[in-house]
């Protein structure tokens, strides 16, 4: 039995198609104008009213903000980046926990006697070491993303109340809120 063969994938490769679907998707389908003026449809009933000095945070990489609600754009920080712009949009997750489930999980298969004997085993490991990969290459740098935002609202007057709107004020957004 000639001896088995481990298969490298492009792990970066999807990982990086991935943002760059994503970043397509959201700028083909959500900012364009015609969901803007659907937006703004609905909103003729209601009647939001902004502080001329009223500041956002923005999570969502759309211009709703400016082009619904006409807040000028130097009122708006992008936290994740916007559509439109020369950047990337930062897109991915900050789940440290799932990415050190997956090495665990890896280092006891690669540790363990079946990892010499079976092929099937390996390539079990291989498909860990591919999803731990693109985890990895997926993972947001929400410390850094954190900073930018407190640098931001520190350039601010003080700030007196904070409303959060559209924010699902779910555990992945806990230490932004924090």
């Amino acid at each position: 039995c000639p001896d088995p063969i481990d298969i490298e994938t492009p792990e970066e490769v999807n990982a990086k198609k991935i943002k760059e679907y994503f970043q397509e998707w959201v700028s083909s389908t959500l900012d364009i104008e015609e969901n803007y003026k659907i937006v703004k449809n609905h909103l003729r009933r209601k009647k939001l009213k902004w502080k001329e000095d009223d500041y956002f945070i923005n999570y969502n990489y759309t211009h709703t903000l400016e082009k619904v609600y006409n807040i000028p754009s130097d009122r708006v920080f992008h936290i994740h980046g916007a559509c439109g712009e020369d950047a990337e949009l930062i897109v991915g997750h900050g789940n440290e926990e799932v990415i050190t489930e997956y090495e665990d999980k890896l280092y006891k298969m690669e540790n363990s006697p079946e990892y010499y004997g079976e092929q099937s085993f390996r390539n079990r490991c291989n498909e860990y070491r591919c999803e731990l990969t693109i985890l990895r290459n997926l993972r947001k740098d929400t410390e850094s993303l954190i900073y930018d935002m407190e640098r931001q609202l520190s350039c601010l007057d003080e700030v007196s109340e904070i409303c959060i709107w559209g924010l699902s004020c779910g555990e992945v957004d806990m230490p932004y809120i924090e």
